[in-house]
């Protein structure tokens, strides 16, 4: 699945397949297109009732994001959009190139990400964040912040992940009592 603007001939470019981040293509995509099961969408498309595509652009060419609908509650599969606690509470922080096609449209598509799970009150599933990679934002002190659905190893639960600059100290806050703590290296 990959978000193509139009037919997906931006995969096939010699400029694209050059690319060291897109060194999966033909591995991965280009097998697939010749099998016939490879589907490019040209936008945002529900797939089924409960589950819905949507355009994520910056990390990489044709990047998308699933939103999940369930009994009720929703849920976003980030997939690269948020890689790290920062994200949540830093999105407009530029990655390295090597790290993102576009990082100035990467970090516009991280803020309306951001805005729209939290505006919806969805929960979080990012493959790239600390265990256990499900959470969700919360405001303290007028920030957005990660907070896992479940306890870390070793973490309280209710604890929330915040990523402090200039220090770059990892700080957890207990979300009933207010109360900071340094954790991590």
């Amino acid at each position: 699945m990959s978000c193509t603007g139009t037919n997906g001939s931006h995969f096939h470019r010699p400029e694209a397949l050059a690319d060291p981040l897109n060194g999966h293509i033909p591995h991965f995509v280009t097998p697939l297109a010749k099998l016939g099961v490879l589907d490019l969408l040209a936008g945002d498309a529900n797939l089924t009732q409960e589950v819905t595509a949507i355009c994520t652009p910056g990390h990489t060419d044709g990047h998308m994001s699933v939103i999940v609908s369930s009994a009720g509650k929703r849920a976003m599969i980030t997939g690269d959009v948020i890689g790290h606690p920062h994200d949540v509470t830093e999105p407009d922080w530029l990655r390295h190139p090597a790290f993102e096609h576009d990082s100035v449209v990467a970090s516009q598509t991280r803020r309306a990400v951001l805005d729209r799970i939290e505006a919806e009150g969805m929960t979080i599933a990012a493959g790239h964040m600390p265990e256990p990679g499900f959470g969700r934002i919360v405001r303290l002190e007028g920030r957005r912040w990660w907070q896992p659905l479940w306890p870390l190893r070793g973490v309280p639960h209710g604890a929330t992940w915040c990523w402090h600059r200039p220090q770059s100290s990892q700080i957890l806050t207990d979300e009933k009592s207010g109360s900071h703590e340094a954790y991590g290296p």
